[in-house]
């Protein structure tokens, strides 16, 4: 992708419903296909069914999926792939979408909530009504995701919880479009118009800055500032409304000052075919790249950020050199489709920016984090890959700076505290950690760690891999105290390794943790035993904090250790919790070499290639209790009004 190549995006008719004179659920798309074979995530053991007492039929062939539905008035999508038609109208001012910004220069980043004025007749709305999110930009996409993330979880065009981002890549108008409902179907609509501009013209002309270290325009747009040295480059953009764009397959060794001090809608991007263009640093530059201070709209697309630390050897000299790091009060940042590898971290947030936008990247071969964020505020990290390199060693010495070689040490997303922020459709791994002389991986998210009050988190349809803790949801550590807030941690895939010991660990009151699967391969544990799905986290809390509800529902655990495995329970030391309020149920285990086993129900037969959906004769199938906290499946489709055990519903 590159300056030049955008192209206008026509505004999407939207298509009448047929009414009906009782709801009729639509499937906007059939079965999907096994989203991804059990031995791709490290898995043992034979693929297919598993067995039950009696025969397992083979689960019928499921087509290919279809775009999303289109909304359509008196409609009403209760899941990502399902809408429901009626007579019935909605309920007005019951919700309203509240937009980071109305307006802004392609490619630009959002960020949405619902704001609800009403509740539909529930206690917990927040934690109990369905919100599904359409951007009307059904040519969005992920260009970072391998192919073995999740299908269901990787359209662009669609979000899901209170809070969503989006990156618009193309100038257009947008009817940005959320649906609110609760489990009798009753629903509210809103949306929100987003004006995107079209950069050729916003920028055209001097507003264009071409650099290329040798001379090659080829590419650069028509009346274009032309510069080979990329400090002049940068310094030529000293007003609002620039763009600097480096040369497609070309590399700089990069030092200039970036930090377009209060300036407004400034983009750093790329022109002309071939690779990213590479911005590299040494050990001669001892500064973040780029160091936004005060701006309003700025935007970094398509480059390939280096620095040269190698997490395999510790070694290299940008043990403290990010890639994007800000200052001041810094507002509707974008971060869209880079590569940042060999830094310490890939992106860092202080001085709580509002409104950063981060997608569609791909972070490696960190020293620290891949993201620290000290404060999120309308904050959104989605559609990223973000995976440390797997023959990355963590070593004895911990975080000690002054010891060589320089182990990474931490995991790729780290939140310090939280306002409002989303998680989703990212795909990371963490193998490595400083804890234990480097033994304990840092979790794939430590969400909140300052514990911050009225904290609010959207964690949705990311695959997760490795750390001792898959998840933290809790504070940093004993001496910090956890405050109330709400998080929604719902459609994940997480992959357990030979460290991990527990999924989730929390102590945050007003947690809910639903439709995940998570897996724990036939590995060896190498630091503690896998022996939870969540683990209650021992922290100073306030009184309020500890009476707010906990729910864990509708998730599937699949443990399939062989050698030694531990007893396995669902919830660990929860039973501590002083006052706590937590609710557990419809949860699916699968543990069949636990000491325990004969504990939990026999749910067989599981489809073991399409994350354990129950087939048929499985007892699992229309025996959930009802709950009405569970709205979908972890593939995106309705529960029926008699749901299943677990994240998933038997194929259509």
């Amino acid at each position: 992708m590159n300056a030049a190549s955008w192209t206008r995006a026509r505004r999407k008719k939207t298509r009448k419903a047929i009414e009906l004179p009782s709801f009729s659920k639509r499937s906007a798309i059939t079965a999907l296909a096994a989203l991804l074979a059990l031995t791709g995530c490290g898995g043992g053991g034979e693929s297919g069914p598993i067995a039950g007492p009696s025969p397992a039929p083979s689960p019928s062939p499921t087509p290919t999926p279809s775009p999303s539905p289109t909304p359509s008035t008196g409609c009403v999508r209760l899941s990502q792939l399902d809408e429901v038609c009626s007579s019935v109208q909605a309920t007005p001012n019951v919700v309203s979408v509240r937009a980071s910004r109305q307006s802004c220069i392609a490619p630009c980043g959002i960020f949405f909530e619902a704001a609800l004025n009403q509740s539909l007749g529930t206690e917990r709305p927040i934690h109990e009504l369905s919100f599904q999110w359409s951007f009307e930009d059904p040519a969005a996409r992920f260009e970072a995701l391998s192919n073995d993330f999740p299908e269901s979880f990787k359209d662009a065009n669609a979000a899901q919880g209170p809070l969503a981002g989006h990156v618009f890549e193309r100038p257009g108008t947008y009817e940005v479009r959320v649906w609110v409902a609760n489990r009798n179907q009753n629903y509210a609509i809103d949306s929100e118009t987003i004006t995107v501009e079209d950069p050729e013209i916003a920028y055209a002309g001097t507003r264009t800055i071409c650099y290329s270290n040798r001379g090659n325009f080829s590419g650069c747009p028509s009346g274009a500032q032309r510069f080979t040295s990329a400090a002049d480059a940068i310094r030529a953009a000293n007003q609002s409304r620039m763009r600097v764009l480096f040369r497609s397959g070309e590399e700089t060794l990069f030092s200039a000052d970036t930090s377009f001090r209060g300036l407004r809608d400034i983009q750093i991007g790329s022109f002309g075919s071939g690779a990213k263009p590479i911005l590299r640093i040494d050990g001669s530059i001892t500064r973040p790249l780029f160091t936004p201070t005060d701006t309003n709209g700025l935007t970094i697309f398509g480059l390939d950020i280096r620095g040269d630390y190698d997490p395999r050897t510790g070694m290299g000299e940008n043990f403290n050199e990010s890639g994007i790091q800000n200052v001041g009060n810094v507002l509707n940042t974008t971060i869209f489709r880079n590569r940042f590898s060999g830094l310490q971290m890939g992106v860092l947030l202080i001085d709580r920016p509002v409104g950063v936008i981060v997608a569609d990247n791909e972070i490696r071969d960190w020293y620290d984090y891949g993201i620290f964020d000290s404060f999120a505020e309308r904050t959104a990290y989605i559609g990223n890959s973000i995976k440390q390199n797997p023959n990355a060693v963590s070593g004895p010495g911990g975080t000690d700076r002054s010891i060589t070689p320089r182990w990474a040490d931490h995991g790729p997303i780290r939140t310090s505290e939280v306002s409002s922020l989303v998680i989703a459709q990212n795909d990371m791994v963490s193998t490595t950690g400083w804890s234990s002389n480097g033994q304990a991986h840092q979790p794939t998210i430590r969400y909140n760690q300052s514990g911050t009050r009225g904290h609010f988190g959207v964690i949705n349809r990311n695959r997760l891999e490795g750390g001792f803790q898959v998840v933290m949801l809790a504070t940093q550590n004993s001496s910090t105290i956890g405050n109330v807030g709400n998080v929604i941690v719902e459609r994940n895939l997480l992959i357990g390794t030979g460290n991990t010991g527990e999924f989730f660990a929390l102590s945050f009151g007003g947690t809910t943790i639903r439709n995940n699967v998570g897996i724990m391969p036939d590995v060896i544990s190498t630091l503690n035993p896998f022996w939870t799905l969540a683990l209650y986290q021992s922290r100073p809390s306030t009184v309020e904090n500890t009476r707010e509800p906990v729910v864990i529902a509708g998730n599937t655990v699949i443990q399939l250790q062989s050698r030694s495995p531990q007893e396995f329970r669902i919830l660990r030391l929860f039973e501590t919790w002083t006052n706590a309020n937590f609710r557990e149920g419809n949860n699916l285990v699968y543990a069949p070499r636990v000491p325990n086993s004969t504990g939990f129900p026999n749910y067989l037969p599981l489809n073991q290639n399409d994350y354990y959906r129950p087939l048929a004769g499985s007892s699992a199938i229309g025996s959930a209790t009802a709950d009405g906290l569970v709205f979908d499946t972890l593939d995106g489709r309705t529960r029926p009004a008699r749901a299943s055990v677990g994240a998933q519903e038997p194929s259509q």
